[in-house]
């Protein structure tokens, strides 16, 4: 199945707004599904993924930046904050 890039934006945009949101009401946690085969995922799909994680780390919020990086990537926790920490060490934040 092959979808429009620019549909394919916009529904990324609104997955992480969804998150956002989500992340703005205390104690609820959002984890999106694992996306249907044929379905673009990770940062190529969303502009600006790896640059909103990059101003999380800057800003101090690790946490949130491991979040956004697990989301964007399809990854675990354990690889998320690795390269989260990695990226920490290479701003000077680690």
């Amino acid at each position: 199945m092959s979808v429009d890039p620019e549909i394919q934006a916009r529904l990324d945009w609104l997955e992480r707004a969804v998150i956002v949101l989500a992340d703005s009401v205390p104690g609820v946690t959002v984890r999106l599904p694992p996306r249907p085969n044929g379905i673009a995922t990770g940062p190529a799909g969303i502009p600006g993924a790896d640059q909103e994680v990059r101003a999380l780390v800057e800003a101090g919020k690790t946490v949130r930046a491991v979040k956004v990086y697990q989301d964007v990537h399809g990854v675990g926790l354990k690889e998320a904050k690795r390269a989260v920490d990695q990226l920490a060490e290479r701003l000077g934040r680690g």
